[in-house]
């Protein structure tokens, strides 16, 4: 039995002490419950915005493997992680009920379209700045 060093024991990633892991938390149960809210009323501009918000994290979550779901830095660089994906998302939704707050014939079938938009309007964010994705990440032009 040796000595554990950090090359053997090596720090956590997420350190629950970090008030990232909170405000994360705190934030993706916000939005969960704003979006069931916004459900239970009718109510399809917060359904939309809250879903499209799912949408751009789930797509954060895999295109990163789930390494960079909280702000970090990484190499001197600040990474907002989720909270882009969150973002990203929200403008989604809002776009696609374009401002209006009328009945939908189908929630269902509109709660999946503004999943989709989330996931894609992250993906086209990170198609424009392709050196920030994780396949090129290390390399030059």
């Amino acid at each position: 039995m040796g000595i554990l060093t950090e090359a053997t024991n090596p720090k956590p990633k997420y350190d629950p002490n970090d008030h990232g892991v909170w405000w994360t938390a705190i934030s993706i149960v916000l939005i969960v419950i704003f979006g069931s809210l916004g459900y239970a009323w009718q109510n399809y501009l917060v359904v939309a915005i809250c879903v499209g918000a799912v949408g751009g994290l789930v797509h954060e979550i895999v295109q990163s493997g789930g390494k960079y779901i909280l702000p970090t830095t990484d190499n001197g660089n600040f990474m907002l992680g989720g909270l882009i994906g969150l973002i990203d998302g929200a403008i989604a939704g809002l776009l696609l009920m374009q401002g209006q707050n009328g009945p939908v014939a189908n929630p269902q079938v509109f709660m999946i379209a503004v999943f989709f938009a989330g996931l894609a309007l992250k993906g086209v964010n990170d198609a424009v700045n392709p050196l920030n994705s994780s396949q090129t990440k290390g390399t030059t032009p």
